[in-house]
Parts: C-alpha cells; structure tokens; sequence
C-alpha cells in the first residue's frame, strides 16, 4: 500500500490523454482536423442541430475554445450553423454530409486506439477499466458541479 502514494491516477490519465491526443491527431490529420474538433463531431453525431453552448457544456470547454472548434470545423465544411428559430441570438450546429463521410472512419480510429490501451487485458479487465474509469469521471464532474455550486444551487 506504502507503494502506491507515489503513484497519482491524474498522472497516469494525463499520460494516457496527451498519448491519445498525439495518436488520434496523426490519424486525423489527412482529414483536417484535431482531436478537440473531433469530439464536437463525435457529439453531433449522437445529437445534430444542437447550440454551441450546449455542445461546450457537454465536452466541457470553455467558450473560446467552442467558438475555435466550431468555427474550424465550418470552414473546413464539415458543419454548418443555422439561426435557431425558436431564439434568433442562438445558432445551431449541424454535421454536413462531408462529416457524415468519415463517421466511420473517426470510429475505427479510436477503436484502434482502444485496442492499443487494452492490449493484453481480458474482456473482464477492458469491462472493469471502463466502469471504474466512468466512475473516476463521474467523480470529477460531480466534484466540478459540487465546487461551482456549494450549496446544490443549480440556477
């Protein structure tokens, strides 16, 4: 036990995260755009025509760097921004057919690199890493929520 109060989890993840940055950005690079782009599109995927400041609360960005990724990722043409009806100060976000093209491809990319982290561990050690490592976010997000919101205030 002695052992492991030199060992920090935020290092290791850290370390794995700016690894995974370096591998999925070289794999990215033929299509134009980076990780962090790439996480707008991941969510679009699941949930199109939805507004910027949504798609930054969910990735947990600042506002800068949304404005950044979005506007990228327009110039590039792989979304578009529409004037939302219901609130013309809001603009929603929508993948373009150009996005849509390589889904499949930004899917085997980070499978691949799933597989590479996993190399060599059981269905029930992948299985246990991912449930303890959603366990380990939902504690960071909740710790976040709780230190912005001392007194369960959600205004």
């Amino acid at each position: 036990m002695q052992n492991n109060r030199h060992r920090s989890v935020g290092k290791l993840i850290s370390t794995i995260n700016r690894s995974s940055e370096m591998y999925i950005n070289s794999k990215l690079e033929p299509y134009g755009i980076s990780v962090t782009q790439m996480h707008f599109l991941m969510l679009l995927y699941q949930e199109d025509g939805v507004t910027q400041y949504l798609l930054s609360q969910k990735l947990y960005v600042d506002k800068a760097t949304a404005t950044r990724s979005v506007q990228k990722l327009e110039k590039e043409g792989f979304i578009i921004r529409r004037e939302s009806t219901g609130d013309r100060r809001q603009n929603l976000v929508f993948i373009t057919d150009k996005a849509r093209s390589i889904k499949e491809e930004i899917l085997d990319i980070l499978s691949g690199w799933t597989s590479i982290l996993t190399t060599g561990m059981s269905e029930e050690e992948k299985s246990a890493l991912l449930s303890l490592l959603q366990q380990a976010t939902d504690n960071a997000i909740h710790s976040k929520d709780k230190e912005e919101n001392p007194n369960g205030n959600h205004d």
